[in-house]
């Protein structure tokens, strides 16, 4: 038995049609469908990785493409989990890539009525009368206000109230029908169901949303959106993302004030940023996560060649301890280089960097001989910038794969 996922939203669909499915069966049938389904699951997040990646490199605007993963792993969902490994491209294409340079409101509002999410942290069984509080703990303390954000127990009651009745619509819908109802809210596979969403005003954050159906969700968005500590604790994130450890209070305070004048403009914010800090990122010695380590290493070493392959490079990153959409808690990955920092993390880096040069040729268009990756102005500059005893150490290597190799192994290309 065979089934193909296609990276986009029907995907969502058709997995769930496969999963109602499974019900009709039984015993030996029942499991290979299941297996089916899995593999083929697996399947599209593989390609996808391999896509993300090959955009990421061969986009001319890489900061772009390194912002989407930035806010994919903000907005984390784990591939693992039900439909959400078939949901990861469309989620990332539609609610999140768009918004990378637009309005953080949006993209709160697209990530919050995607199944993706929906799914992932359970709000598909928040319902009226039986409550779940877990997308709204997380909007509050990861996605928007921080832990340190001012609200309490009570303000998180109240927001899973104001998101009951968000999920996906009914595959066989009954006698009611919801997406036939007049406040009902409907796009592709996700629905809210005034049937099931919690009616009555909301208090949060002292503010009243007033009953309204899908209105009272932009009334959420509005007010997160636009809150003080979303400021502070959004602008926080995105310059240590974009700084590391040279990312410095007042440069935080600066992005987090037009974050707020431009009623959450990330374009403006990231600019901010990097104004703040002369327009370029200062040097600072802020540890490498894996991806960052194996990005700028294939960066380095296909010297300018489009990539076609980056199949291995999944694979190096996820060895590496990163996998992509691979993060099971709704967190993400760390963006605090010391906790990559481990004597494990390093002997594997060693031990990855001969085989990223031996094989980086077979990723590209055309082979990069690693003599022409040596001799190129970026090895060349980088290596500038490293003491002198290690530039003698790595001059010593008998050829060029294993200069290289020494290279991408130093102490000093861990860091940036």
């Amino acid at each position: 038995m065979t089934i193909t996922f296609p990276p986009d939203a029907s995907a969502i669909s058709q997995f769930r049609q496969e999963q109602a499915a499974l019900a009709r069966l039984a015993g030996d049938a029942r499991r290979l469908a299941q297996e089916a389904i899995s593999r083929a699951r697996r399947d599209l997040v593989q390609r996808y990785s391999d896509l993300t990646l090959q955009r990421s490199f061969n986009s001319p605007d890489a900061e772009t493409e390194q912002l989407v993963w930035f806010w994919f792993n903000h907005f984390n969902v784990y591939w693992q989990k039900s439909l959400v490994g078939v949901a990861v491209p469309d989620y990332v294409d539609t609610a999140i890539r768009p918004h990378v340079r637009g309005s953080f409101r949006d993209m709160l509002l697209s990530v919050l009525t995607h199944p993706a999410m929906l799914v992932y942290l359970d709000n598909v069984s928040n319902t009226a009368g039986r409550g779940n509080e877990n997308l709204a703990r997380e909007l509050l303390e990861l996605h928007t206000l921080g832990v340190n954000g001012g609200y309490s127990q009570a303000d998180v009651r109240e927001v899973a109230r104001v998101l009951t009745g968000m999920g996906l619509r009914p595959l066989t819908p009954g006698k009611k029908n919801p997406e036939e109802h007049p406040l009902a809210k409907a796009r592709g596979e996700f629905l809210f169901d005034p049937y099931k969403h919690q009616g009555g005003a909301k208090e949060v954050l002292g503010q009243t949303i007033e009953s309204g159906g899908f209105a009272e969700v932009e009334a959420l968005a509005d007010l997160l959106a636009t809150h003080p500590a979303t400021a502070r604790h959004i602008s926080g994130k995105l310059s240590r993302h974009l700084l590391g450890v040279a990312s410095s209070e007042a440069q935080q305070a600066h992005a987090a004030y037009a974050f707020l004048a431009t009623q959450g403009n990330l374009g403006s914010t990231v600019a901010a940023i990097r104004e703040k800090a002369g327009g370029e990122a200062t040097p600072g010695r802020t540890f490498k996560d894996p991806y960052r380590y194996v990005s700028t290493a294939v960066e380095l070493l296909r010297h300018g060649q489009a990539m076609q392959n980056a199949d291995p490079v999944v694979r190096w990153i996820s060895t590496l301890g990163q996998p992509l959409f691979g993060c099971r808690t709704p967190d993400g990955y760390s963006l605090d280089g010391d906790y990559w920092l481990s004597s494990g993390q390093l002997a594997q880096r060693f031990e990855l960097a001969p085989t990223m040069v031996a094989a980086v040729g077979r990723l590209t268009e055309k082979p990069v001989p690693a003599e022409a990756a040596w001799a190129s102005r970026s090895a060349t500059e980088l290596l500038a910038t490293f003491p002198s005893s290690a530039r003698r150490a790595i001059a010593q290597a008998a050829t060029a794969s294993d200069r290289l190799a020494l290279l991408l192994s130093s102490p000093e290309f861990m860091y940036w």
